[in-house]
């Protein structure tokens, strides 16, 4: 008698990763990890800003012996096993054998609605606020530009993120840096490589509200330490980001 199911030990597992994101559920540590395959690399969000930039762009692939499949990911090697459409089995393999479970995200948020132009809620609310007592600009002037410098553009105080599905320009005090970004295929997790200020590159943002006028994230940071000369790699968690809604809005 034939049968309509699809033999899943069978699939290109391979395609199947290709794009995706996925939980790797350690059965015996009860440690997850959040992957994403991409064409030949992998990367791994974590809350750790030292763990995440350590597994960012590694290779990976799929290889076949004696019709099992193994995932290969750098120098580790998974003995793997479709379950079903969103669930996969592996087997670390090594000195010691770890089981995994790999599950995956589906999308969570809907991608679009990170177009625009977004500012710090936090430092939105300072500014606008009028019964909080400020220096009157008139009495300590902004900074005069750099010599350089040949946009005509006021002093912004805070930084503006202005996003598209591909890219970030974000514009503070009189300067703008701009960063091609990837959204992973859950739409969670934004990477970039842009400067927010003078001291702060931002390297990645977990999204973990988003709505029409408001984002919630924790961001890895790149943050210059003029004390030694080095750079601190942290995590900041639930940075509130609310959209610019009109074109006269005066954030500074």
């Amino acid at each position: 008698m034939l049968s309509c199911q699809k033999n899943i030990d069978h699939l290109n597992i391979e395609s199947e990763l290709k794009g995706n994101t996925f939980d790797i559920i350690s059965i015996e540590e009860k440690d997850t990890l959040t992957i994403e395959f991409k064409d030949s690399t992998y990367s791994v969000f974590s809350s750790s800003a030292f763990f995440e930039a350590m597994y960012r762009k590694l290779p990976w692939r799929v290889t076949t012996f004696d019709n099992n499949q193994f995932l290969v990911m750098a120098y580790k090697t998974f003995a793997i096993k479709q379950l079903d459409k969103n669930t996969f089995d592996g087997l670390l393999i090594g000195v010691k054998d770890y089981e995994y479970t790999l599950k995956k995200r589906n999308p969570k948020w809907n991608k679009e609605l990170l177009i625009g132009t977004w500012v710090m809620n936090e430092l939105n609310d300072y500014y606008k606020n009028d019964s909080i007592p400020k220096t009157p600009p008139n009495l300590i002037p902004p900074p005069l530009p750099p010599p350089n410098f040949k946009h005509k553009r006021d002093f912004q105080e805070q930084s503006l993120y202005d996003i598209t599905l591909d890219s970030i320009n974000v514009k503070y005090g009189y300067s703008e840096s701009k960063s091609k970004i990837h959204i992973n295929s859950s739409f969670e997790f934004i990477t970039m490589d842009v400067k927010s200020n003078f001291r702060i590159t931002e390297q990645v943002w977990k999204i973990k509200t988003l709505t029409d006028s408001i984002m919630v994230v924790d961001k890895i940071i790149m943050e210059n330490n003029d004390d030694y000369n080095g750079v601190n790699v942290k995590t900041i968690e639930n940075i509130v980001l609310i959209k610019k809604r009109f074109a006269n809005t005066v954030y500074n």
